[in-house]
Order: C-alpha cells, then structure tokens, then sequence
C-alpha cells in the first residue's frame, strides 16, 4: 500500500501530460499481463487516452512503486471545448 502519491499535471506539446508516481508495492508483472485480468482500470484508461488522440503508460517494478503517465491534447476553443 502507498503512502505518498505525487499529482503534476502539466502543458506540453498543444496538450495536457499527466503524470502519477506512488511508493507503493509496484508491478509483481509486466503490464501486458495484467491488462484485462483483473486490472480493467489499467485497460480502461489506455483506451480512454487513446481515444481522445493521446496515449498512456504505466511503469513500475515490484517493490519500487508504480508511474502512470497520460497525454491527451488540448480542446481548442470552439472545437467542443467550452464557449
């Protein structure tokens, strides 16, 4: 279980990069493995990234914590964004 969680959130090329790190317990596997057993979450925010034209990662070794990074571009005003 973590006990620091660490939230930035940045802009970087035209879009939005965010950026988890905790000092939890890490991956026991590669991330290939997990997706799609009992970790959807993981699946879920891969395709929710992907779907809005950006792309998500997660990183991590057992023992080490774990990273998840997301980048998902910026609406542009009158491009469905607030008006």
């Amino acid at each position: 279980m973590a006990t620091s969680v660490s939230v930035s959130m940045n802009a970087v090329d035209h879009g939005v990069l965010v950026r988890v790190v905790d000092d939890g317990v890490g991956l026991a596997q590669p991330v290939e493995r997990l997706a799609g057993r009992d970790h959807f979450g993981l699946l879920e925010m891969r395709e929710r990234a992907e779907t809005a034209g950006g792309w998500w990662s997660v990183s991590g070794r057992q023992g080490e914590g774990t990273t998840v990074m997301f980048w998902v571009p910026a609406l542009m005003y009158g491009e469905g964004g607030v008006s």
